[in-house]
């Protein structure tokens, strides 16, 4: 439970800009190229190829979008295993920021 918050409170510090100043809010299309570019890839991060993949974004970006992502995962698997709900295996970009706790403000 400990370690969730501080992986939460991590991400929402990235996901606020508390090292860049400012959010950097991704599109739907966007984050949907990325997913897809992670699926083909198997699980294997190479942040240069996903920006490839992505088309817009730095290789920087996209890693900090993936750290996000992979919190946001993780948050809704552990809660589907509570609920004994099905598998997730990929997020929208919209069940990414709600699970983040930025839902209203994007």
């Amino acid at each position: 439970q400990q370690q969730q918050q501080q992986q939460q409170a991590n991400a929402n510090a990235i996901a606020l800009g508390a090292t860049t100043g400012k959010m950097d809010w991704w599109s739907e299309g966007e984050h949907g190229r990325l997913v897809e570019g992670i699926e083909q890839g198997g699980g294997a991060l190479d942040v240069v190829k996903l920006a490839g993949i992505v088309g817009s974004r730095s290789p920087q970006q996209v890693e900090r979008h993936v750290q996000l992502y992979v919190v946001a995962l993780q948050h809704r698997q552990q809660l589907a295993r509570a609920l004994g709900a099905g598998e997730v295996k990929s997020l929208t970009l919209a069940d990414m920021y709600a699970s983040l706790g930025l839902g209203q403000n994007w």
